[in-house]
């Protein structure tokens, strides 16, 4: 597909069943890759790296925007490192603390939240299951056991987190996916939740050392900003379409390109990224001077976001789940920087 890989919005055409248009932005050109006779095990791998990025509704000639996942090993990568971290704190929490009050309603409530994920078709199976395993080692690294209240723990700053990129990326759905920005209606896949919220759920495993707790909430929250204040910006300034400049040299683009940033965008990421701040000085009980230095730390890592999609990522050396994955490692490092320096 050449080096205009990153600028392709492939299309299901229903009138070339056997074929899939990709449309490119840039220089008006339609390709076509037929599957015609391919075997369907093939097709299966085809697809997946031509995930659904968006179906419209009915009436609409049942026409969907798909999106190109590039380099899906780094994808795999991330969800391996997290996934089983996060199934290894839960177990150690379950063996220090035992079948306790709280280790009871924070199974039922993670239980709960992942079926509820699926079926709202917020997110795929796989999303459902790495999102519950995160969310279950989040609870037991913030949890005062044996009967602190669930509220008191990262789900009420996780479950804001959810409702507002939810929210976002459901805004003006019909408008990006028309310009082929629009996520995919079955939700986000596993990697995407991994990338998003896996450096909150590493926090949550170094949380539960007592010597490090402090500073693993910092890196928590920070991971929070930083993932809501990526996503708010991404999907408020798509649908906006207000002006975008590139961070790296002021050069004016179109919404959606990596490194891009709009007024709007910024603003919706930093409004956002401050209520889950707020909610996480709450619910874990951190100083105000610390999560104010938690949430700078957030705002750090989507500029940092903002320069890997710049450079990075349109050399195509770094993926999109990739970036958003070291953006919050970024956001996270700072704010613990910041916390074990101030003390």
């Amino acid at each position: 597909m050449g080096d205009n890989a990153q600028h392709l919005t492939p299309r299901v055409d229903t009138s070339h069943q056997n074929s899939i248009v990709c449309y490119c932005s840039d220089c008006k050109s339609v390709s076509h890759f037929c599957v015609s006779g391919v075997p369907f095990g093939q097709q299966l791998y085809f697809a997946s790296i031509f995930p659904v990025r968006g179906q419209s509704g009915k009436g609409s000639n049942k026409e969907g925007t798909m999106r190109i996942e590039s380099h899906p090993g780094q994808s795999l990568s991330i969800t391996l490192l997290v996934v089983p971290a996060a199934g290894c704190s839960v177990w150690f929490a379950l063996n220090q603390s035992g079948w306790t009050h709280a280790t009871r309603t924070g199974m039922l409530l993670c239980a709960g939240f992942a079926l509820l994920v699926w079926w709202m078709r917020a997110g795929t199976g796989a999303a459902a299951f790495a999102g519950g395993w995160l969310m279950a080692a989040m609870y037991f690294g913030t949890v005062t056991q044996p009967n602190g209240p669930w509220w008191r723990s990262a789900i009420p700053p996780l479950l804001l987190l959810l409702v507002l990129t939810m929210l976002a990326t459901r805004f003006r759905r019909r408008g990006k996916e028309h310009a082929g920005l629009g996520e995919s209606r079955k939700g986000r896949s596993a990697s995407q939740v991994c990338a998003n919220l896996g450096m909150a759920g590493l926090a949550a495993v170094w949380a539960q050392f007592p010597a490090a707790h402090n500073v693993a909430l910092l890196a928590m929250t920070a991971a929070f900003a930083e993932a809501t204040a990526d996503t708010l910006s991404s999907e408020i300034g798509q649908a906006l379409r207000g002006k975008t400049i590139l961070l790296t040299t002021g050069q004016v683009v179109s919404p959606g390109t990596d490194g891009g940033m709009s007024v709007t965008g910024t603003m919706a990421g930093l409004c956002g990224s401050l209520l889950v701040a707020v909610v996480c000085q709450w619910a874990l009980r951190l100083s105000l001077s610390g999560m104010l230095m938690a949430w700078i730390a957030g705002l750090c890592g989507l500029f940092f976001d903002s320069l890997l999609g710049a450079t990075l990522e349109r050399r195509e050396l770094l993926g999109n789940n990739a970036v958003n994955f070291c953006s919050t490692v970024f956001a996270a490092a700072v704010a613990a920087v910041a916390g074990l320096w101030i003390g």
